[in-house]
């Protein structure tokens, strides 16, 4: 009998054997291979549990904690300095960084030494990732750049180019580049695989490929770079893809229907700290709004999206920003004052023509911690049409006493399934996968 305990037994849990149906591995196997749909696995979770193959017992609900325990096959980082999460496997190694530049931050670097592979009976190379934060790279800088193929094909070729025998024993040729545009969650990422081949001065031969990939929050973004030798791919790319799928900001608040999507970096901020007595005279803080509206939607060229704030005194304001060009996106920052009421905002965006809208999208607005704020700006600033004596910006991310958010099943659970459809994993392992997953309330399965 597969046995999915809520919490951990204190002593050994009585269970009956059952025969589990073949049937079940294929479940598995093609959810892992994106065959089914997450509501088709949870069917097929509900028939085993009602069928008394899969046993789950009722207590009460498990508590969401602070931090996410670890799986017994992926680890989890997260840096709260730059507010960002992900997930590992557990048999790879994380060192964590610091560099720094005032547009650049390297975060951490992923690496697997080779050995051994866990999936084939062969010995596999190194696989190296490093992942920074561009501070300024947003979403607009990056379309032009990544939304013409030639310009990176041409700078990959310079790249290959640039070395030869005489200052690094190599040469680089048979390069490939393939660009592709991905979203997931209303979030564009941008993913750059190049093929290559160095060959070395004593005729060795090392093929090579290389994924690049651009990941947006708002304004910044982050970059992924993996580095394999060509031969490995295959077995390393859904450990690969799994830890670029698993990054995220910790904070970031999305809501979404079948008009689009809003997203705020956070769903909660600071008052900024006070400025000077005059009324017209404020620092500032910013919320940076993204949306999309969807493809149902039309939108005239030159058209503006309608920003209603609604504070929680009641009062709102209502501000316009401009779509952007050739696209149903904006971006829009919103500017918190000294003076504003704490309590929980609200936001809705319309089109100007047609009246469709977006959200509500909700916030919460916290008493100023000056010791949590830097402050910065000149007194006699005109920002869209303000006087402000400066802006604000956190130090560190500041929370509720508690904030509990939606759960998606994460990214690593299908390379779970898929392993133990193929046989390469033990029920004890699937077990614990889906213990983690009743425990966090990320798989609800209602009985």
């Amino acid at each position: 009998m597969l046995f999915v305990p809520a919490s951990m037994p204190t002593t050994e849990a009585q269970t009956q054997e059952v025969a589990i149906p073949a049937w079940t591995k294929n479940i598995f196997l093609w959810y892992g291979e994106d065959k089914v749909s997450d509501d088709e696995l949870i069917n097929a979770l509900k028939f085993l549990i009602e069928e008394k193959i899969l046993a789950v017992p009722t207590g009460s609900p498990s508590v969401i904690k602070d931090t996410t325990p670890n799986n017994p096959l992926y680890k989890t980082y997260t840096n709260e300095k730059y507010d960002f999460t992900l997930q590992y496997p557990a048999d790879w190694s994380l060192s964590q960084l610091g560099q720094s530049t005032a547009e650049t931050v390297q975060l951490a670097n992923i690496w697997y030494d080779g050995g051994m592979s866990k999936t084939q009976f062969k010995e596999v190379g190194p696989v190296n990732i490093w992942i920074s934060l561009d501070h300024y790279f947003s979403e607009t800088r990056a379309e032009t750049y990544y939304d013409s193929p030639g310009v990176i094909s041409l700078y990959w070729k310079k790249w290959c180019n640039s070395f030869n025998f005489y200052a690094d024993e190599f040469i680089c040729r048979d390069l490939n580049v393939d660009v592709k545009t991905i979203t997931k969650d209303g979030n564009k990422q941008y993913h750059i695989l190049s093929d290559y081949t160095f060959e070395y001065e004593d005729g060795t031969i090392l093929k090579k490929k290389d994924l690049n990939a651009r990941i947006f929050i708002i304004d910044s973004s982050f970059e992924v770079i993996t580095i394999a030798n060509a031969e490995d791919w295959k077995i390393y790319k859904d450990d690969i893809y799994s830890i670029i799928d698993s990054i995220q900001t910790a904070s970031t608040h999305v809501i979404s229907s079948e008009n689009g999507f809003l997203r705020l970096p956070s769903n909660v901020y600071e008052l900024p700290q006070g400025g000077t007595t005059d009324s017209k005279d404020h620092y500032t803080m910013e919320v940076d709004l993204f949306g999309e509206f969807s493809e149902i939607v039309s939108i005239k060229e030159g058209q503006n999206a309608i920003i209603k704030v609604t504070k929680p005194d009641g009062k709102t304001d209502q501000e316009k920003t401009k779509m952007k060009r050739d696209s149903n996106s904006f971006y829009h920052k919103y500017l918190l004052k000294s003076d504003f009421p704490t309590g929980k905002y609200q936001i809705t965006v319309s089109t100007e023509i047609g009246d469709t809208q977006l959200g509500p999208i909700s916030f919460t607005v916290i008493p100023a911690n000056p010791e949590n704020q830097i402050c910065d700006g000149a007194a006699g600033v005109e920002y869209i049409g303000v006087g402000v004596s400066g802006y604000c910006r956190t130090i560190n991310t500041p929370v509720l006493e508690k904030q509990v958010e939606t759960k998606e099943i994460p990214a690593w659970s299908k390379n779970i399934f898929l392993w133990y459809g193929q046989g390469q994993i033990s029920e004890d392992e699937i077990v614990n996968a889906l213990q983690f997953l009743i425990n966090e309330n990320i798989l609800s399965i209602e009985r």
